[in-house]
């Protein structure tokens, strides 16, 4: 049995709910068009040296557990849909991370703006399926974890992607952080590279690892885990409360090596169970500390927009970070015009057998991770040749489900309208039985 190092990260941390007296003098600020700024905005007012404070370096022993809390946006048709702000701050950073302080492995905070009350984001995400003891995230490879992991049709994600390396990034309360393409572009924080041992994230978790947790080791321990302290194999402690803790500056290498977080802010989209929930700005402690010197007071960084949208309102147009006096604003600009949601077609399934030219482990969640993979060729049982992923994954391509279940070619029954979907141009005049044309039975495969 392998350990996983994932479980051990984080203290865990306690649920709290709207504050009264929420710490770094924190609050939360709506302003329409006609405010000082002349945009629209959401943000968390922040007290900048309690903020500042969070990058101070920590004492001695493992890093505690994350400040947080949730404020209510109240009364605020000028920046609905946003009903609350939920504040976490990450002491050591989290994944993408690599021992080194690239990827997301700095100080930073979590500024979540949700579009659900408080008490029902509680509801939904509160806990995971099966979370284990000491883990901050939700694995993604435990099946009672589904839920956290299930992605919204890749319209409404447009720009943002599932990363689904270092075990996933769905947490309990939070849902699931979905990042941003551009991060994952080579050089990008979100995107890791390893030469070591295992060839893949796990070596930059490994070379994390014996700066967060030196000088220790899991070993297999059958039952329970077991520490190995080293250069002392003969002493063997179970748990970690008694384990001394000595942090160290450099790792220990494991050949990986993820982006640099160059500005030290990333725009996030939050989902849970099929649906877009929130979005987040994501800054670095040290981002704060930049505005004004080597990065613009204040600072704009563009949130991709998705081609369609859940909830009708002013929809997220860049992050916004500001230092103001004694303040920090964290938060989010918003369109000028409110935008109508655009209901998701329930009726359009995903085909449980298409599965990519090549890759039968590329099916339609797959394909449900990055919208460009909408246009992959592929192959389904039941029709004869190509298939592209938009017409056999409608639910994760967004693709109108309107043509006939049961046209076919006239005397060819595999020849249907996913076949005429793959060369629409030549295909679609074919008549099939009854003397019905192909672009009259399927008009989604013939854009008709």
């Amino acid at each position: 049995m392998k350990i996983s190092c994932a479980y051990v990260l984080f203290a865990a941390s306690t649920v709290v709910r709207a504050r009264d007296d929420p710490p770094l003098d924190a609050k939360v600020t709506c302003e329409g068009p006609s405010g000082p700024a002349g945009q629209r905005r959401v943000f968390l007012d922040l007290d900048y040296a309690a903020f500042e404070a969070l990058g101070a370096p920590p004492p001695p022993g493992p890093p505690g557990p994350p400040i947080e809390f949730s404020l209510p946006l109240e009364d605020s048709p000028e920046c609905m849909p946003f009903k609350h702000v939920y504040f976490v701050s990450n002491p050591v950073g989290h994944p993408d991370w690599d021992g080194k302080g690239n990827g997301y492995g700095q100080v930073h905070l979590d500024v979540h703006f949700y579009t659900i009350p408080i008490e029902e984001r509680v509801e939904l995400m509160g806990e995971c399926g099966v979370q284990p003891p000491g883990a901050p995230n939700c694995p993604s490879a435990i099946p009672a974890n589904a839920p956290f992991y299930k992605l919204p049709p890749a319209a409404y994600t447009t720009g943002f992607f599932n990363q689904d390396a270092f075990f996933g990034h769905a947490l309990p309360m939070h849902g699931l952080h979905m990042v941003p393409n551009v991060d994952a572009e080579e050089g990008g924080p979100a995107n890791c590279v390893s030469t070591g041992p295992k060839g893949n994230w796990e070596d930059c978790m490994d070379q994390q690892l014996s700066i967060l947790m030196p000088p220790q080791k899991f070993v297999d321990a059958g039952s329970a885990a077991t520490w190995i302290v080293r250069g002392d194999e003969s002493r063997r402690r179970r748990g970690r409360e008694d384990i001394p803790w000595r942090p160290v500056e450099t790792c220990e290498p494991a050949g990986c090596t993820c982006g640099e977080w160059t500005d030290g802010v990333s725009p996030i989209l939050l989902s849970f169970d099929g649906k877009v929930y929130g979005s987040e700005i994501m800054p670095t402690v040290a981002h704060g500390a930049r505005l004004g010197e080597d990065l613009p007071n204040p600072f704009f960084k563009a949130f991709p927009a998705q081609d369609k949208y859940m909830t009708t309102g002013y929809q997220p147009t860049s992050t916004y970070s500001e230092r103001a006096d004694d303040r920090l604003h964290l938060g989010l600009v918003l369109t000028d015009e409110e935008i109508e949601a655009t209901p998701v077609n329930n009726a359009c399934e995903d085909s449980d057998a298409w599965v990519k030219n090549g890759n039968e482990d590329a099916d339609c969640k797959w394909v449900a991770e990055h919208e460009p993979r909408c246009r992959t060729k592929g192959t389904m049982p039941g029709t004869q040749g190509k298939v592209m992923a938009w017409y056999a994954c409608p639910a994760a391509c967004n693709t109108p489900c309107t043509d006939s279940a049961s046209w076919s070619k006239l005397d060819e029954p595999l020849k249907t309208c996913a076949w005429a979907s793959f060369f629409p141009d030549k295909r679609c005049d074919v008549r099939g039985q009854d003397g019905v044309t192909a672009s009259d039975a399927c008009p989604a495969a013939c854009g008709s």
